[in-house]
């Protein structure tokens, strides 16, 4: 095992990025991250970050029990034999990246051996431990281990079959000491990694927000993990006037960016100061491209995870990023290409118009929760519960393509029955939707949209007084997401109510095949 320091690492990337662009796409899990010490973050508490890129779509967000420590971490949907990010009750966080260009000839326990650190080590120097337990024996891991713990160490530890090599917070290369970046490629490696086009983009935002001490959650969330410059255009401000490589206005290619193409989920760790609870480490989940999804925060100790970010076969917030993630590319031929006018039309709409306003709503819930929390420990079902909230609320604005309101709560009892009309001459069927008012706020009128495709098409706007609207001539053979919420005297719209209801073939009058879309906030 070796420990590097002090010691400057120079590794040469100019000419294999040179050749990257012309090369086909790789997929294999390519993956963007760091190690960032609490020393040089805005509040002093330490950050580990990664972007997951793999081909396996569906992510979801999963409570382990089954080692002697407690975990919530990322897994491949419906599988749980390897977790790819992650953080247990001990407040040890671990994230790793594929490095082939390491030691061994196998790298398929990846994810399995990460499973096992997190519940069974509580800190920095445990994981390094049980790498020198399994150096004898061997492991079939080709990896960057990003880890970092409750005590405030950090590191990355490449890792091969059969070594290892620890890389503390002071043996950066290419960012000031404190922070570690790691793509795919290892500086020990043979020369055969990849990754550098990432890896020199993401130590240019790190040095930028370390120089303005702007090294914080936020930070990371919206400007690291969304991050959209490639090895040829930097597409900001948004949209990008010009198109990419002949296509039409606004397309970039996302294909070596950090925010890709193919990016499936990411988080952001923010661990403790010392002294506080480490069970109170948030770990910052983004099911989905980070572009085409919205940020939410989970801790251990709630003891459970957000029904939206789990479910039973795949997560509702990662099947709704996907429909957003169609919206962004249209063009199948040319899956790498995004259309950024999607995410910013450059008149106040598109996706950020709504997932920001969400995330910062989000974002702000959490930090006083977590002032009250830091003073004064919760139990676990108030944790829980505040949780649940803060995903219900941001699914459901993420999919109504709506902001939170301050005031305006959502309408209660959002409800839908099916009904089939019977004459001699007509056959048809009806939707009867009826809500009541909100606990708090005070409509004027309410509006109720159906959401297709990812968008919303209004439907209706109705009197306050009225709470209910019958929609004709539907389609039983299709699947229908209605959206209700007020709007105030200032003509904007309230927090949202949201209801699915399958698609049908046989149904007899006043039968309800409705049910709440995603376990949701039941209009309240």
């Amino acid at each position: 095992m070796k420990i590097i320091t002090r010691k400057w690492v120079s590794v040469s990337l100019l000419i294999i990025s040179c050749f990257l662009f012309s090369l086909p796409p790789v997929f294999a899990e390519n993956c963007t991250s760091a190690v960032v010490a609490g020393w040089v973050t805005a509040d002093g508490r330490p950050l580990l970050w990664k972007n997951r890129d793999i081909e396996e779509k569906n992510n979801q967000v999963v409570f382990l029990t089954e080692g002697p420590l407690k975990a919530i971490a990322i897994v491949n949907a419906g599988s749980l034999t390897s977790v790819w990010m992650g953080v247990n009750e001990a407040g040890l966080a671990m994230i790793n990246t594929a490095s082939d260009d390491l030691e061994g000839s196998s790298s398929t326990e990846n994810g399995s051996f990460q499973k096992k650190a997190l519940l069974t080590c509580r800190t920095v120097d445990d994981f390094e431990a049980l790498l020198r337990q399994t150096n004898s024996s061997g492991r079939k891991t080709k990896a960057n281990y990003g880890v970092m713990d409750a005590l405030g160490n950090g590191a990355f530890f490449e890792t091969g079959n059969h070594t290892f090599t620890r890389f503390d917070f002071s043996s950066s290369p290419d960012t000031p000491a404190g922070i570690l970046v790691r793509t795919n490629f290892a500086f020990t490696g043979d020369g055969t990694g990849t990754g550098q086009i990432r890896y020199r983009r993401a130590c240019q935002l790190l040095n930028e927000a370390y120089a303005s001490n702007q090294l914080k959650v936020e930070f990371i969330l919206r400007h690291m993990a969304r991050d959209l410059a490639n090895e040829v255009i930097n597409p900001y401000p948004l949209p990008y006037k010009e198109g990419q490589d002949g296509f039409p206005p606004g397309y970039i290619r996302t294909a070596n960016s950090i925010n890709r193409y193919r990016t499936r989920s990411a988080v952001v760790i923010q661990g403790v100061l010392p002294g506080e609870d480490p069970r109170l480490t948030t770990m910052w989940v983004m099911l989905g491209e980070p572009v085409c999804t919205v940020a939410v925060p989970v801790w251990v100790l709630a003891e459970k995870v957000p029904a939206v970010l789990n479910g039973t076969a795949t997560a509702p917030f990662c099947d709704l990023a996907l429909e957003k993630k169609d919206i962004c590319y249209p063009i199948a031929s040319a899956p790498e290409y995004l259309n950024t006018r999607e995410l910013d039309d450059g008149a106040g709409g598109g996706i950020f118009s709504y997932s920001y306003p969400t995330e910062d709503w989000v974002i702000n819930k959490a930090k006083e929760s977590l002032a009250s929390w830091r003073s004064s420990l919760p139990s676990y079902y108030l944790i829980s519960q505040i949780q649940e909230e803060m995903a219900n609320l941001a699914y459901n604005c993420f999919l109504s393509c709506s902001r939170p309101h301050p005031h305006l709560q959502a309408p209660r009892d959002f409800h839908c029955q099916v009904i089939e009309n019977r004459s001699l001459l007509l056959k048809e069927y009806v939707h009867y939707l009826t809500w009541r008012a909100p606990a708090a706020g005070d409509p004027v009128a309410y509006r109720v949209y159906e959401i297709i495709k990812g968008k919303r098409k209004l439907v209706a706007e109705v009197k306050a007084s009225a709470q209910s609207f019958c929609r004709r001539n539907i389609d039983p053979t299709k699947n229908y997401v209605y959206v209700v919420l007020g709007v105030d005297q200032n003509g904007e719209e309230g927090n949202p109510s949201c209801f699915q209801l399958p698609s049908f073939k046989q149904n007899v009058l006043g039968l309800d095949l409705a049910y709440p879309l995603g376990y949701l906030l039941r209009g309240s």
